[in-house]
């Protein structure tokens, strides 16, 4: 797939600086309706900044440069007038209310109310529109967990959804992922992927921020390279049965600055097995604070130096 339209959303030369560091040195990025483009960077690399400049979390006014929605130039001043334009981002730490159900974390902030006087007057919440859109975005993301379900109660994996299904709500047309499988399952991967595909096929432009170069090369049609605050790279991503194209050693070299020939030095070897363990836990009990739950039950662990 080669982009041959207008970008949707682009960045012109953007700056940011936290105090005396500059994160981002003049940073131009494009990315296309229908397309998961990836983007990556070593740690530090201005990956995460530039994308929260893109979906307001950074206002303007904290960055220098441009940014353009659809060719024309835009500003967010928060993440509010960004999601009202069409983008969207998943973070890696989920923003939900975790003690409300699915659905009022979905309708969060924008509650609809009933019609009428009731309404608009004393401020009633129409919990049927509330009930109605929450099982048909749920359903379209085929998930397996329902509009009552408690945040608490589900995994990380379901949570995500969530944050996804919100984003829907808002008719996001950019979403972007930042490091998303960082705590998910294999299965749960596998569904994020499902769901990224169909986003795809919809026409929703997708920004995949990743470490992870075989979740690059299954999922993402294009690449984008920063490396110490700079665009360094990019292009069309090789695929199984075609010569032209970026490989995942192009990638990498473009990442770090050099050729890479030694991806896994050998392991040191581990001290004598007959030594005490530097680091042990034994039955390592946590309940959670707010409710009493307990998440980690007896966990044992040992480790030696250089394991």
């Amino acid at each position: 797939m080669t982009p041959i339209q207008s970008p949707l959303l682009a960045a012109k030369d953007m700056i940011k600086r936290f105090g005396g560091v500059l994160a981002l040195g003049g940073v131009s990025f494009e990315v296309y309706s229908g397309e998961v483009l990836a983007l990556c960077g070593e740690n530090g690399a201005g990956k995460s900044t530039l994308m929260k400049v893109l979906s307001g979390v950074y206002p303007k006014g904290q960055y220098e440069g441009q940014i353009l929605w659809k060719g024309a130039a835009v500003s967010f001043s928060g993440t509010s007038e960004a999601e009202a334009c069409g983008v969207s981002i998943i973070h890696q730490e989920l923003n939900l209310f975790e003690e409300l159900t699915v659905a009022e974390n979905l309708f969060a902030g924008h509650l609809p109310l009933k019609s009428g006087f009731l309404g608009s007057r004393l401020g009633l919440v129409d919990w049927k529109t509330v009930e109605s859109k929450s099982k048909a975005i749920l359903q379209e993301l085929g998930v397996s967990f329902g509009f009552d379900a408690k945040i608490c109660d589900l995994s990380v994996g379901d949570s995500q959804m969530v944050e996804i299904a919100k984003a829907l709500l808002k008719n996001t047309q950019v979403m972007i992922f930042d490091e998303p499988t960082s705590a998910l399952s294999n299965t749960e991967v596998e569904r994020l992927f499902a769901v990224i595909r169909r986003l795809k096929s919809q026409g929703t432009a997708c920004v995949y921020i990743s470490h992870k170069m075989d979740e690059v090369y299954s999922l993402c049609d294009r690449v984008v390279v920063l490396r110490d605050g700079k665009s360094v790279g990019g292009g069309m991503l090789s695929k199984p049965g075609q010569s032209e194209g970026l490989s995942g050693a192009d990638v990498v070299q473009l990442m770090v600055g050099r050729e890479l020939t030694n991806y896994y030095p050998p392991k040191k070897t581990p001290t004598d097995p007959n030594e005490p363990y530097d680091f042990e836990v034994t039955d390592l009990i946590v309940d959670r604070s707010l409710d009493g739950k307990r998440v980690v039950n007896k966990v044992n662990l040992k480790a030696r130096k250089g394991e």
